[in-house]
């Protein structure tokens, strides 16, 4: 999957044929606003309701810290190197993968919640982030609730 880029993935419509993730300064006018409304939110999210799923059935909190920073480490490489397909890919059964986030409860839920799905790759299961524009504001979304849940998760 070659990626190319367009010249108008920012305007808000859906891009056609786009399969480059938007830059990170094209998302970063409506990240004040993301994180507001996201942080005063009462209504559980799929992301939310996921990450309770991996706090609770995590052995311990150091165990469910780990998991949150390989996901803010995962979500941190795709939005430091938008453009780098390796980032967007995750083999679902990497046992590191599988060891901090993947083989625990909730972990497979929070890949979906923060954009990933699941596809076959050469014959094996991988979590793949597609390129769009709707992909990166959701990805940036999620990066911020991540980043506050590991925060508290350190408390």
């Amino acid at each position: 999957a070659a990626t190319t880029g367009t010249a108008n993935t920012t305007s808000g419509s859906r891009p056609v044929g786009s399969s480059v993730i938007p830059p990170p300064a094209a998302a970063a006018t409506s990240a004040p606003a993301a994180a507001s409304s996201t942080a005063t939110s009462t209504s559980s999210t799929p992301l939310q309701t996921a990450l309770t799923t991996l706090q609770t059935s995590s052995p311990n909190p150091d165990a469910y810290a780990t998991a949150l920073t390989t996901l803010s480490k995962l979500l941190g490489n795709i939005t430091s190197n938008p453009t780098v397909e390796k980032y967007r890919k995750v083999k679902r059964s990497n046992p590191a993968f599988q060891k901090r986030l993947g083989g625990l409860g909730g972990g497979h839920d929070v890949m979906l919640a923060v954009g990933f799905g699941v596809e076959m790759v050469e014959g094996v299961e991988h979590y793949v982030l597609v390129a769009n524009a709707e992909a990166w504001t959701k990805l940036v979304d999620s990066q911020k609730v991540v980043e506050g849940a590991l925060v508290e998760a350190k408390r």
